[in-house]
């Protein structure tokens, strides 16, 4: 099963004035992970795993330093059910299927 990611364009290309999101994005992009940028809605603010359709990680925890040690977050597996992973498989195929193939710029 192929790998993955949508991620916020506005918040991740837009507004990175850095330039780190965009390296981040394209490190993806050149290990060979599919990853799209999403303009459709006002923020997308999806935080989900889902492996294998069948196990989904979800909650309030961004993949961020901070996250991991100032802030209060949460997060919850739900493991082994299809029934389960089904509709937020569904939904991040409609949030993919909207955004635009990343190419790494440099």
């Amino acid at each position: 099963m192929p790998i993955l990611v949508v991620v916020d364009y506005k918040n991740n290309v837009g507004q990175d004035q850095s330039g780190k999101a965009r390296a981040a994005l394209s490190a993806l992009h050149n290990a060979g992970i599919q990853v799209r940028t999403v303009k459709t809605f006002a923020i997308h603010h999806d935080k989900v795993v889902i492996a294998d359709g069948r196990t989904v990680q979800t909650g309030s925890f961004n993949y961020s330093a901070a996250a991991q040690k100032s802030n209060s977050e949460n997060v919850v597996v739900l493991w082994n059910s299809v029934a389960v992973a089904r509709p937020f498989l569904d939904h991040f195929s409609r949030n993919f299927e909207a955004g635009e193939p990343w190419q790494t710029r440099y």
